[in-house]
């Protein structure tokens, strides 16, 4: 299949693998990986391009937003979807899961034994958002601004229902380009950028100041 994202969880990796679906692998032993489930929409699979994952709930971006209950990872179950959406980039955690969406913005959405609930939406003026990435209580998206420059901004996600910019950080000296990848972890984020002109490279910022997230170092 044609691999797309995927993440780990315990003895299972879980696998968005485009249009030949959702794909779960039994890790147990990393010598023999075994295909122990897939998941295809009335007989033909989605697009499948990103996952996230919180408690038992497996979240997808596949256009449609879908949530799986993985309890039993051996017999994934559908049990929540929010239709035409277009849900593409996914990160989840405490219950609540984040997908880049139609018109450039970042929905949030309840993730429970309900169905799935959208409570907010981050604009695009914050950040036309390419990825997404979950540290905590703080969600860091990255993409590029209104000036078609690399932008990365520090979201505070303590009550999913009102999301507040926290800092921003435009990556003005590199002129226009875009920021593609993004990972966080405490008072650390790393930035992916591909300017128009010159080398992708990497950004490596201090965040220990969400108010004024810092570049500290940089890898061509």
């Amino acid at each position: 299949g044609y691999y797309q994202k995927m993440l780990i969880s315990g003895s299972r990796a879980y696998v968005a693998a485009g249009g030949t679906g959702l794909q779960i692998v039994d890790i147990s032993s990393p010598s023999n990986p075994l295909s122990v489930a897939g998941f295809a929409d009335s007989g033909l699979y989605g697009n499948y391009g990103a996952v996230g994952m919180t408690g038992n709930y497996l979240c997808v971006g596949a256009g449609d937003f879908k949530v799986f209950n993985v309890s039993q990872p051996s017999q994934p179950l559908l049990v929540g979807q929010l239709s035409g959406i277009g849900a593409s980039k996914v990160v989840a955690g405490n219950g609540v899961a984040y997908t880049t969406a139609n018109n450039n913005v970042i929905d949030v959405i309840t993730i429970g034994a309900g169905s799935p609930q959208i409570v907010a939406s981050i604009p695009s003026s914050a950040v036309y958002a390419t990825r997404l990435a979950l540290a905590g209580n703080i969600l860091c998206a990255v993409g590029d601004n209104t000036s078609s420059q690399a932008r990365f901004v520090a979201v505070d996600v303590s009550n999913p229902a009102s999301p507040t910019v926290r800092g921003t950080k435009d990556f003005t000296s590199l002129g226009t380009g875009l920021a593609r990848g993004v990972a966080a972890s405490g008072s650390k984020a790393v930035v992916a950028i591909w300017p128009d002109s010159g080398q992708p490279m990497l950004s490596f910022l201090d965040i220990s100041n969400l108010s004024s997230p810092s570049e500290r170092g940089t890898l061509a």
